[in-house]
């Protein structure tokens, strides 16, 4: 498989990770948490990333609560929660903007995160 996966440092490091791979001028989708949903959703978002030439990395917070800070941080023009418990993922456009989020009352199926992949992608 591809190098496509980031898995975030347990603790307070992984926000500092986060802040870091936004700087790599890719589109993240960024997996929140570590149950069954944020699971699935690595596990295809990396079959939908690609090669290691493709813009996108796929980056699993498995401690949300480290990198929320980081997330605030970003513009987020469409008001997405990606607080708390809310989200399962998100998506973070080439330009660091939150454009799309998965909640807790979706299923990651690969339409939804396709979807989410055209959002980043076109922003």
């Amino acid at each position: 498989m591809p190098d496509n996966l980031i898995t975030l440092a347990s603790g307070p490091a992984g926000g500092d990770e986060l802040a870091t791979a936004l700087q790599r001028n890719v589109i993240l989708m960024v997996a929140l948490g570590e149950g069954q949903r944020e699971q699935d959703f690595v596990t295809r978002a990396q079959f939908m990333v690609g090669g290691d030439a493709d813009p996108a990395l796929v980056v699993w917070a498995k401690e949300p609560v480290h990198v929320q800070a980081t997330l605030a941080g970003l513009p987020n023009p469409h008001g997405h929660d990606v607080a708390g418990a809310a989200a399962v993922a998100c998506a973070i456009s080439i330009q660091g903007e939150i454009v799309d989020v998965i909640g807790q009352n979706e299923d990651p199926t690969f339409f939804r995160l396709l979807k989410m992949l055209a959002k980043a992608a076109s922003q």
